[in-house]
C-alpha cells in the first residue's frame, strides 16, 4: 500500500515548461527550486526537468537553496537576464517558505510555476501539482480500512485522481 503526491505526469516537467511557456513565451532559461536537505528526492523532478528543457528550448538550471538568504539570491540572480522563469517543486523548505519565494517572484517579475494550490492562493503567478486534499483524503480511508481490520499488505496503491491548478 502506498499514497504519493509524486504523479508521473506532474514529474515529467512537460507539463510545467507547456504552463511556463504559455504564460511566458519568451522564456528560455528555468530553475527548478529545491532544497537538497528537505528534498532527498529531487532527481526526481531534475532528471526529467532536463531531459523535457531541450525541446521547449529552455536552459534547464539546478537551482539548490538551504536558506532564506540563498533563496533570496538565487531568485535575483536569475532575473539578472531576462526571459527566466521558474518551476518550485514540492519541499517542505519551500512549502514553509513561499510567502517570501512568492513575494521575490513578484517583486523581479519572474514567471513562476508552483506546486500547490495554495502558493497560488497567496498570490502566487500558478501552481499545478497533485490535489493535497485528496491525498490526505486517501490516506485517512486507509488507516480507517486497517482500523477496521483489513490487513495493510491487502490495500492496492491508489494513483492520484486529480490534478490541482
Amino acid at each position: 500500500m502506498s499514497i504519493s503526491q509524486f504523479d508521473p505526469e506532474q514529474i515529467s516537467s512537460l507539463i510545467h515548461f507547456e504552463l511556463l511557456k504559455e504564460i511566458a513565451p519568451r522564456v528560455n532559461r528555468a530553475a527548478l527550486l529545491f532544497n537538497p536537505k528537505t528534498a532527498p528526492y529531487v532527481d526526481y523532478y531534475r532528471s526529467p526537468f532536463k531531459a523535457a528543457s531541450g525541446s521547449f528550448g529552455i536552459e534547464a538550471i539546478a537551482a539548490p537553496v538551504r536558506d532564506t538568504a540563498e533563496l533570496d539570491s538565487v531568485i535575483a540572480a536569475l532575473t539578472r537576464e531576462p526571459n527566466g522563469g521558474l518551476i518550485v517543486i514540492p519541499d517542505g523548505f519551500l512549502n514553509v517558505h513561499r510567502s517570501g519565494i512568492i513575494l521575490q517572484a513578484a517583486r523581479y517579475n519572474l514567471r513562476a510555476v508552483y506546486p500547490w494550490r495554495f502558493f497560488a492562493e497567496e498570490g502566487g503567478l500558478l501552481s499545478y501539482g497533485s490535489e493535497q486534499r485528496d491525498i490526505f483524503r486517501l490516506a485517512a480511508s486507509y488507516v480507517d480500512r486497517v482500523l477496521k481490520g483489513e490487513m495493510p499488505r491487502s490495500l492496492r496503491s491508489k494513483p492520484q485522481s486529480s490534478m490541482s491548478w
